[in-house]
């Protein structure tokens, strides 16, 4: 874990003040909606003893046999009302949740407890609306008798179960499944809460910990292998990913299952604490599923499985709505706040099914043998099921997201060679390697193109953002040799050596800042290009762009600089966007106004750091090669630019131009020309 140096750092995380107020606003609403479900159940035990009052008054308030349901259908019209009521209120529960997490929640751990902690309530909802039902189903039929429902229910018979005071019980136990009256043990013991509150706060710093320092470097390490396709590499990540995602899986579910709902069963004196059983000797699929989470489980048999058996379903066909149901809810959980929804969690709970039917026969045969082949199917399944969902929740990370708005730019055509182009071939012909890359891109789009872009887009990016780093790269000498340090420039900048015409002609200052601005203006170009990809694209290969070009940068300042202090570098790494999103702006200004003075202020004040005394013809040559280049890019093909096989030529040809005398100072002032500039001076 050493490896890739100390990656923990309490500042290094994007929360946004939108994330932070709209996830307060949403966790403090989302349980409202249990309280509207307990307004409506308070007019359905208004309607119901409204029901019982006419039946007393009845010479026969007992219903002839054979006419069960009399009393429930007097009021038909209403019960319709208030089954339409409850399922309006829980769609708005879950629905408003899950557009307000995906459009303007932008961190995934926000995202995630805001959206988890509405399904919660959601499955409150329905189960609060359906027992309810019931019970009064149950009252004005007289069927089952009382005598059927459990003695626990008679403290607390329908509708004095209806109470503000029942509810918020209900809020807060540590159940799915709502009941009039549950177990309840006589006292808190403080001492058992403190431990595990503790081991909630303890295992929680070590999931974080685990994530941001290993989990999260292997997994980014592992993109460009996929984009690849290189099989042997995949397997050894995924073996090494598998690893630490199973850790991490187990410390969550000890600290959800074990420690956090234990320690809210005691705030509540709840008595029914049996959140999970021995899963890990489940000798099939099947049980580890009844097993883990016993909480849903309780759920889904009681208001799903036993409903559509009762009505006449098969096992097998209820067991697979079952898991269809959970697959929607583990979609929404998983993709919502990632931003990522393609399917994956879906598809994953899916497969549970065949491998259910497939450990089935396991489980019964006799002897241990069967039992034993099981648990390994299962254990196998289990090891490889998280990491789909650490990549997810890694690869909706990176560096802060930017919004690009497309700004078509101001340039003529070139007859001269554009300066960006293919790497040379030996034979002098074209990059067959960048066609077929380019091609094959185009294809995984084609087919698949939300669930590969993202691994498209990281390899070519990569290689795009390489060449941008390659055009300003500077070295230290100094860095890594004990004992030597770096000179100095007057402002107390690491002075390198740099190469190249940025150094050698236009004389800048080999350091750290020049290298990020030339950097950035190359970004920049291949930017305004990518914003002409199809706008479910471009956001992919953006992304990525600015993660290589952060990543980067903070390992410059380790290596070169010797910035070890994660929070150091963190400062830095912010001013450097700050510059990064004023130089965007900048030469978007210069394009969009199409005048070549904006541009080169643009260029002033960022590559040459607005020095005095700057070469007016080094910032015309800027300048052209600024217009050429993206008059090249612009006339190349998408296949060929997400290629990612471009190179940026000598900006030393620009100079030709430059030193072209315009025509127009040859050419005498004229009237308009003497107008104007009396009205400049005025």
């Amino acid at each position: 874990m050493i490896k890739y140096g100390v990656l923990i750092c309490l500042r290094c995380h994007d929360y946004r003040q939108q994330d932070l107020v709209l996830g307060a606003f949403l966790y403090a609403i989302i349980p409202c909606h249990l309280f509207v479900a307990y307004t409506i159940e308070l007019a359905a035990a208004y309607q119901a003893n409204g029901v019982l009052a006419r039946n007393k008054r009845d010479e026969s308030p007992t219903p002839p046999k054979g006419d069960k349901n009399r009393g429930r259908h007097e009021r038909w019209p209403a019960w319709q009302l208030i089954a339409l009521a409850h399922a309006i209120n829980s769609t708005l529960c879950l629905s408003v949740t899950t557009f307000v997490v995906y459009q303007h929640i932008h961190h995934p751990l926000i995202g995630t407890m805001c959206e988890m902690h509405a399904i919660v309530v959601w499955l409150k909802n329905i189960s609060y609306a359906l027992a309810n039902r019931d019970l009064r189903h149950a009252l004005l039929s007289r069927h089952p008798p009382p005598s059927a429902l459990p003695d626990l229910y008679a403290s607390c018979p329908y509708p004095r179960n209806i109470t503000l005071r029942n509810i918020i019980y209900f809020w807060w136990a540590p159940t799915l499944v709502y009941q009039p009256v549950y177990p309840r043990s006589n006292r808190i013991r403080w001492g058992f809460l403190a431990k595990r509150i503790a081991e909630v706060a303890g295992l929680g710093m070590f999931i974080w910990i685990a994530s941001a320092q290993y989990a999260v470097p292997v997994l980014r390490n592992s993109l460009d292998k996929i984009q690849k396709h290189d099989i042997i590499s995949v397997l050894e990540r995924l073996m090494k990913l598998s690893t630490i995602s199973l850790i991490i899986w187990l410390a969550g579910f000890f600290a959800l299952f074990q420690s956090g709902l234990n320690a809210l069963a005691e705030i509540t004196r709840f008595g029914d604490r049996e959140f999970y059983t021995d899963w890990w000797n489940s000798p099939s699929v099947g049980t580890y599923w009844r097993t883990w989470n016993k909480p849903v489980y309780s759920f889904m048999r009681r208001h799903i499985y036993a409903p559509l058996v009762a009505r006449g379903w098969g096992s097998g066909s209820a067991s697979f709505m079952v898991f269809l149901f959970s697959a929607v809810l583990h979609e929404l959980l998983v993709g919502i706040p990632t931003h990522n929804v393609i399917g994956v969690a879906f598809l994953g709970m899916l497969v549970q099914v065949p491998l259910i039917a497939l450990t089935l026969p396991l489980e019964k045969m006799k002897g241990k043998n069967g039992k034993i082949l099981g648990n390994a199917i299962f254990w196998i399944s289990f090891c490889l099921r998280p990491n789909s969902i650490l990549a997810r929740r890694s690869l909706s990370t990176g560096a802060p997201r930017l919004s690009a708005k497309p700004i078509p730019p101001s340039s003529s055509p070139s007859p001269d060679p554009p300066p960006p182009s293919a790497p040379p071939r030996p034979n002098g012909g074209p990059d067959k390697g960048a066609t077929t890359t380019g091609k094959i891109a185009k294809e995984l789009r084609r087919l698949a193109a939300g669930t590969t872009e993202t691994y498209v887009a990281f390899g070519a990016t990569e290689r795009l953002y390489k060449e941008c780093a390659r055009v300003g790269h500077y070295s230290i000498p100094q860095a890594g040799v004990k004992g030597q340090k770096a000179p100095k420039t007057a402002d107390g900048k690491d002075l390198g050596i740099g190469e190249g015409w940025w150094y050698d002609e236009l004389k800048l200052t080999p350091t750290f800042s020049t290298w990020a601005q030339i950097t950035i203006l190359h970004l920049h170009l291949l930017t305004t290009r990518l914003r002409y990809f199809p706008p479910a694209v471009f956001p992919h290969w953006h992304q990525h762009l600015l993660d290589h070009f952060f990543h980067d940068a903070e390992t410059r300042m380790l290596t070169n600089h010797n910035m070890h202090a994660r929070g150091i570098r963190t400062r830095y790494l912010k001013d450097l966007f700050v510059q990064y999103r004023g130089a965007v702006a900048a030469y978007d200004e210069g394009l969009a106004k199409g005048e070549d003075a904006v541009l080169a202020a643009a260029v002033w004040r960022n590559v040459f750091a607005a020095r005095e005394g700057v070469d007016c013809v080094h910032l015309a040559m800027v300048v052209s090669y600024f217009r050429r280049v993206l008059a090249a890019l612009d006339r190349m093909e998408d296949e060929v630019v997400g290629g990612g096989a471009l190179r940026f030529g000598d900006p030393g040809v620009e100079r030709e131009v430059v030193e072209v005398r315009s025509q127009g100072l040859e050419e005498p002032f004229g009237e308009e020309d003497l107008e104007g500039e009396e009205a400049a001076s005025r």
